[in-house]
């Protein structure tokens, strides 16, 4: 068959080898050195590193010459497990604190109510060990810190946010123009409007309204009754004074 069509198979672009990772050769991959970590390693190494940023850092950060001035948490992480580290018993209940606030998102995941991210969390948090050649378990392991951290902020601004609606009531009608000083509950980054979401309270009475800037603690709001919903009062036109 190949003969009777000699120009066309000969001339085809050959397949690159390294698109099917031939790159590692398999008794190279055999020969690799696999190390294992339990799980309270590496929560108290995804802590430290997260104390060691001040926050969670994804990539790589450079100066204006090109220097690297600060590693991805996943990195330090990684150097602090590879390095041996003896962890502290107060790094180590961090980290356990870590698992347990995922741990707990079980019967969320049952009941079908669970995002992809916070399933993979739940998974993360659910293993006992780790190797060094799982990437992606590891990369995320080093993320949970700070985000348990903002779930635990999300979840308590939410609490808030229900107690405060249950007790509200509508204020002004539609149309009014009010100015009122307010207390930010919740500020949330909306990317379907691209803008942010605002719940605050004044005189005990919830509202919500949309905002170019992200806004926290206490801020002088002036805006337009929209309309009511759920006892809470919905601005437009709003604009931040103060």
């Amino acid at each position: 068959m190949y003969n009777r069509f000699p120009s066309f198979y000969n001339n085809r672009p050959q397949r690159s080898s390294y698109a099917f990772g031939a790159a590692r050769k398999p008794d190279q991959r055999r020969n690799q050195l696999v190390l294992s970590w339990t799980a309270d390693q590496v929560f108290a190494a995804a802590v430290m590193a997260q104390q060691q940023n001040g926050e969670y850092v994804k990539n790589v950060q450079y100066n204006d010459q090109g220097e690297v001035t600060v590693q991805p948490n996943k990195v330090v992480m990684r150097e602090l497990l590879m390095q041996n580290t003896q962890f502290s018993a107060e790094a180590i209940s961090q980290g356990q604190q870590v698992r347990e606030h995922y741990q707990k998102l079980l019967f969320e995941q049952m009941s079908g109510e669970l995002k992809d991210f916070l399933s993979s969390a739940l998974r993360i948090a659910s293993k006992e060990q780790f190797q060094n050649n799982e990437w992606l378990d590891l990369a995320i392991a080093a993320a949970l810190p700070s985000c348990a951290e903002r779930d635990q902020k999300r979840r308590a601004a939410e609490a808030e946010r229900d107690q405060l609606t249950a007790q509200s009531n509508p204020v002004g009608q539609v149309g009014d123009r009010i100015a009122l000083q307010m207390q930010v509950v919740q500020c949330r980054w909306s990317q379907k409007w691209n803008c942010w979401t605002i719940n605050a309270q004044a005189g005990g009475n919830m509202f919500f309204f949309f905002h170019k800037q992200e806004l926290t603690g206490t801020v002088q709001v002036r805006g337009t009754v929209k309309g009511h919903r759920d006892r809470i009062t919905q601005l437009n036109r709003v604009k931040i004074t103060g």
